[in-house]
């Protein structure tokens, strides 16, 4: 399960939990640019802080890109991500053209 908040003083939150509490999961969590102010056209690259853990990931966030995300109730069974944009960072595919 996926819910998202973005707020206007720029906090964008991501929650990803399994609802499963015997097994570890798997899956792909997609998000939308525009909904948490970012561009909505291309890729944005943003870092993932887990406010649970402490980790932190680096997501892409755009129409076409996808996050694995794997969840373990014997360790990690939920994320709550804080999302940070990175500023003027082109994805890395973008800067070898």
């Amino acid at each position: 399960m996926r819910w998202s908040k973005h707020d206007e003083a720029e906090d964008r939150i991501v929650g990803v939990v399994s609802t499963d509490g015997r097994d570890a999961q798997s899956g792909w969590v997609s998000l939308d640019g525009e909904h948490f102010g970012l561009p909505s056209v291309g890729t944005s690259i943003v870092d993932a802080h887990d406010l649970l853990s402490g980790a932190s990931y680096q997501w892409r966030v755009g129409p076409d890109e996808v996050n694995c995300v794997a969840l373990d109730p014997a360790r990690f069974p939920a994320h709550l991500l804080h999302l940070v944009p990175r500023e003027h960072e082109a994805p890395a595919e973008d800067r070898a053209r």
